[in-house]
């Protein structure tokens, strides 16, 4: 990921993981030396996916180096499951501010 541009997340699950029908509510965390820098909610965009777009200002808020996301879903029966850790690059960009 690139500071100052808009990623989309994207998460997808297999039916045999995940039946998405029951999902009330699904949010990725983004996180940087032990702290939540980005929670957002996500969007199903298909059968077995979920994604949310990131603004320049949520990606500049990310330091250069690592990140850690995680996605956590809410099912109707407030069970509540999580996907592992992933840990992603962040990279700096020469123009750290938002465009105009």
């Amino acid at each position: 990921m690139t500071r100052g541009t808009t990623p989309i997340i994207s998460f997808s699950f297999d039916e045999e993981e995940l039946d998405i029908t029951l999902v009330d509510y699904a949010e990725v965390t983004i996180s940087q030396n032990h702290k939540n820098v980005i929670i957002k909610k996500l969007g199903l965009t298909n059968e077995n996916n979920f994604e949310a777009k990131l603004s320049e200002e949520e990606t500049l808020s990310l330091k250069p180096g690592f990140c850690q996301i995680q996605v956590k879903v809410k099912l109707h029966d407030n069970n509540v499951v999580a996907t592992n850790i992933e840990t992603v690059t962040v990279s700096d960009v020469l123009h750290g501010e938002v465009m105009l």
